[in-house]
């Protein structure tokens, strides 16, 4: 079966980089770009702006996703695109302490001035990607500096890691995009900093995140880092978290992501073949966001890689994660997706949210990768 399940992830891989450079990358540039500035939070099934207020992250995650569509080989207006999201960004979002604030009207009136460590961890990784393709107009090293000095000076713990909020709130998934964005940061800079981070945030994930009980990592903690006792486990930040850790190259740590990929097996719902949003629920009544289908996939695509005797399984589970994927793609706009899948899989009639292109295109260029190493060793 491994060189039928290869064959068939490598079809696969064609089949969704002409999805992407053909159907969603043209979709979103057109559409969901306000000409007035800024990229639109989400876009309705028809093709047309929702008028949601712009979060932060989606400015970020948007100008990344272009600059990165440029070095996957997309001829489209890449460069523009990643300037037009990050000026907007940087003109409407940053404070005066050199971060930036939450949330801004569709107008570009700050409605939450908050500063969340989550999207500094967006802007950092939007800024290696601009820094990457040599697309920015001013230095994203230099501003990648100052946001940095200032979570480390401000949000810093004194036990590892970051913190989310001004007020003390321990959150793993800040922490997890941090880690995203320091190893983008370790590829396209000689900064020991960074390095530096990574291992930091490594190491509070394996000694005081994960539960060892079962190996899964949740999301709420208290100021020592202990889970507190009532959490959410979500299926798709332990294959997120198992990916990103492999992203590290520590051979030490391969039974830790492993045990943490099994963890989010456990959220995968045979029924539906979906992974569920939370597992602290009956599989029959939890929605299965298209985001978490994604990370399963890039994370089974990685392992299959590493766990020979594993491989097929793995392979099974890419596939799998893939066929399923399709389905939330399955709209009647071209480079659309569905967001949620309700319990009786039947998905909710609701803009889709520009945050996901982030995801689908790490999971496709993962794929891409995938298929020319295949390509590679059967040369």
């Amino acid at each position: 079966m491994t060189r039928d399940a290869e064959q068939a992830l490598c079809a696969l891989a064609g089949e969704m980089q002409r999805w992407l450079f053909d159907a969603a990358l043209p979709l979103w540039s057109e559409r969901g770009r306000d000409p007035d500035g800024g990229i639109y939070e989400s876009l309705n099934l028809d093709g047309s702006p929702s008028g949601e207020a712009r979060r932060a992250r989606v400015q970020a995650r948007q100008s990344y996703v272009y600059a990165l569509a440029g070095e996957l080989g997309w001829q489209g207006p890449w460069q523009e695109m990643a300037r037009h999201a990050f000026d907007y960004l940087v003109g409407r979002y940053r404070a005066s302490s050199g971060l930036f604030c939450t949330l801004v009207s569709d107008k570009g009136e700050v409605i939450d001035p908050a500063v969340k460590t989550y999207d500094q961890a967006f802007v950092l990784l939007a800024l290696s990607q601009l820094l990457k393709t040599g697309v920015a107009l001013f230095d994203p090293e230099e501003m990648a500096r100052d946001v940095r000095t200032l979570l480390l000076r401000e949000r810093h713990d004194r036990n590892g890691g970051f913190l989310e909020d001004a007020e003390p709130a321990h959150l793993s998934n800040p922490n997890m995009h941090m880690l995203e964005a320091s190893l983008a940061w370790c590829r396209a800079s000689n900064d020991p900093v960074w390095p530096d981070t990574v291992a930091e945030i490594a190491g509070l994930a394996t000694r005081k995140l994960i539960r060892p009980l079962d190996s899964a990592l949740p999301e709420y903690f208290d100021a020592n880092w202990s889970p507190l006792p009532v959490n959410t486990i979500e299926p798709g930040h332990q294959f997120e978290w198992a990916w990103l850790l492999g992203q590290t190259r520590d051979e030490g740590l391969v039974h830790t992501i492993e045990a943490l990929y099994a963890a989010g097996a456990r959220g995968v719902d045979p029924v539906r073949g979906v992974a569920l949003d939370r597992m602290d629920a009956n599989p029959a009544t939890v929605s299965a966001r298209l985001w978490p289908q994604t990370e399963r996939a890039r994370a089974a695509l990685m392992l299959a890689q590493w766990d020979s005797a594993q491989q097929e399984r793995y392979l099974k589970d890419a596939l799998d994660a893939g066929a399923t994927i399709k389905r939330y793609l399955d709209t009647p706009l071209a480079g659309q997706w569905r967001d949620r899948m309700l319990p009786d899989g039947s998905f909710v009639n609701e803009p889709a949210p520009a945050s996901s292109l982030y995801h689908l295109i790490g999971w496709i260029k993962e794929l891409l990768a995938f298929a020319a190493r295949v390509a590679k060793m059967r040369a």
